[in-house]
């Protein structure tokens, strides 16, 4: 996780908030019936325009603003059960993934937001170099 003197972080539920896009986003799925088997899928999502046929299914019917690159896959086994979700409401990010989400962030040239999502809940991390 980003030391604090170095991220900005806010949460909010995903229905009430629009989430930035471009993004470097890190979204939690559980893989079993509870928390304790879950992967956090780090993926490169990018706004289509109004135009661009990948916005469209077979039968021509707008079926997506965004499109998502998948970068990379963290598998975790444990914990208490819980969602991923800290004390503070944030949502936490996996140690390697989040690094390179972070690594990429600055190579990107900072301005695409860093982006952590569990179920309703993410949180967006700006870092500061």
């Amino acid at each position: 996780m980003q030391n604090e003197q170095q991220s900005e972080e806010t949460a909010s539920p995903v229905e009430d908030v629009v989430m930035p896009c471009p993004r470097l986003e890190l979204e939690w799925r559980k893989t079993d019936d509870n928390w304790y088997k879950r992967e956090c899928i780090y993926s490169l999502v990018l706004p289509l325009r109004e135009y661009d046929v990948r916005r469209e299914n077979e039968y021509g019917e707008t079926v997506r603003t965004e499109i998502k690159v998948e970068l990379g896959r963290t598998s975790v086994s444990g914990g208490n059960g819980n969602p991923p979700i800290l004390e503070d409401d944030t949502v936490d990010m996996p140690y390697r993934d989040g690094a390179h989400a972070f690594f990429d962030q600055e190579a990107l040239g900072s301005q695409i937001p860093v982006v952590a999502v569990c179920g309703d809940v993410f949180s967006v991390r700006h870092n500061r170099a």
